[in-house]
């Protein structure tokens, strides 16, 4: 499972300055290398077991209260369809369900028990669930920005990407 926020992010000129007045104990100078070359960092042990299980678990909460409205076969990754599209836009602020595509039996019924169904969850959990919230809005988030040379980072859209067993692949 993974969980990636997208950030408006305004990128400092001056890099140093801002390492000077941070403290990044578990951010290495390798670490912002690798994002600058790469686009992405992997930082082993930056978030504890504990924080980490606490998004996953939040996440079966959210999935196992899913509404029968948010179980459609319109919500499937279909760039031809004006529903999924108009559904995808409107999702900024709130929780939304995207499921994968040949999930959906004819009746409009899914194939598969519904976490196995779903491509993600998008794209303002950070905004409406409290356990995502407290998150996405740490000192630990906004420490690990600011160590990537990035001045007052804010949060535009977040999601929860699934990695099925049985189905998937965009």
């Amino acid at each position: 499972i993974i969980f990636r926020m997208k950030y408006c992010l305004q990128k400092s000129q001056n890099f140093k300055i801002l390492k000077n007045h941070f403290k990044f104990s578990t951010i290495t100078s390798k670490n912002v290398e690798s994002y600058n070359k790469d686009g992405y960092v992997h930082i082993p042990g930056y978030f504890s077991k504990s924080e980490i299980y606490s998004l996953k678990d939040e996440m079966s909460r959210i999935i196992n209260n899913i509404k029968e409205e948010d179980l459609n076969k319109n919500n499937t990754f279909r760039t031809d369809s004006p529903f999924f599209i108009d559904y995808m836009l409107e999702s900024g602020d709130k929780t939304r369900f995207f499921f994968e595509n040949d999930t959906f039996n004819q009746d409009g019924t899914l194939k598969y028990p519904v976490a196995e169904c779903i491509n993600k969850v998008g794209h303002g959990t950070h905004d409406e669930n409290p356990v995502f919230r407290k998150f996405c809005y740490s000192e630990k988030i906004k420490n690990l920005f600011r160590a990537l040379g990035y001045i007052k980072p804010m949060i535009v859209q977040s999601m929860y990407i699934f990695k099925s067993k049985r189905i998937g692949g965009e």
